[in-house]
């Protein structure tokens, strides 16, 4: 719903009448008349017309052949590198659980990892050794 109408009726200048005592009513010079006035209340707000502008933009974009097999392909590898980053994480996790039960687990200890690869790039760029 991009813009909503809403069809108040004589509700709301009615019940503001009765609550305050103060005539809501119009007065009609052509026919002489005195009414209350039916109220419509738009609503339309700026983020809704960002957020349509937006979904319309990027369906057209996906839309033109070149640009849609970018995006597609920028989705590929925004997904790897989130996925290397994520096995990355779990690693370093890993590590740091190794390394702080060292004691418990004699096959994993430092000495039996310390001339790997591995060992030697976790332990330069894990965020949980510097804590």
């Amino acid at each position: 719903e991009l813009w909503g109408v809403a069809d108040r009726t004589d509700y709301d200048l009615t019940q503001h009448q009765n609550t305050s005592g103060v005539d809501m009513t119009y007065f009609d010079q052509e026919t002489g008349e005195h009414y209350i006035p039916y109220v419509v209340e738009p609503s339309l707000g700026a983020d809704r017309v960002v957020l349509a502008f937006l979904v319309t933009v990027l369906t057209n974009l996906n839309k033109v052949p070149l640009l849609g097999g970018f995006n597609r392909t920028l989705g590929v590898l925004v997904g790897l590198v989130g996925g290397v980053i994520n096995v990355l994480l779990l690693l370093c996790l890993i590590w740091a659980v190794i390394v702080i039960t060292s004691n418990n687990l004699p096959v994993l200890n430092d000495s039996a990892l310390s001339g790997s690869y591995f060992y030697s790039f976790f332990s330069a760029y894990n965020p949980f050794m510097s804590v």
